[in-house]
């Protein structure tokens, strides 16, 4: 986890299993300091593991992902101009020898920057 890089400010139920969470990313977190000096971009493996965190607070627990089946970066993140990303994600929940599954969408203003499929398991 990199420290300041954002902070859930909102979460909602879609249905059983399909969360909507509002992040908020900090443009002033040191990250971007280095990705990259003048044109500051989130990084793809900072969304991931936004994902990431955003399944263990489904789950309540930690939870690593275990496996990606489809992943595809749509569109960068200016963390001065969007600040602000949606993530919808869709779990089936893991078992004690069975990954659980993961679909999510993660967008800035309207538009998607990534599509994930996957699987994880809690630790």
């Amino acid at each position: 986890m990199i420290p300041n890089l954002y902070k859930i400010t909102s979460v909602s139920a879609l249905g059983d299993e399909s969360v909507s969470f509002e992040v908020q990313i900090n443009s002033d977190c040191e990250i971007f300091k280095g990705h990259f000096p003048g044109q500051p971009v989130l990084p793809g493996v900072c969304t991931l593991e936004i994902i990431k965190d955003c399944i263990a607070n489904i789950r309540g627990n930690k939870v690593i992902l275990s496996g990606i089946s489809q992943c595809k970066f749509t569109g960068m993140v200016d963390p001065r101009i969007e600040n602000i990303l949606k993530i919808d994600i869709e779990i089936k929940p893991c078992s004690k020898d069975l990954p659980g599954s993961v679909n999510a969408i993660a967008s800035a203003s309207e538009r998607v920057i990534l599509k994930l499929k996957g699987e994880y398991n809690d630790i």
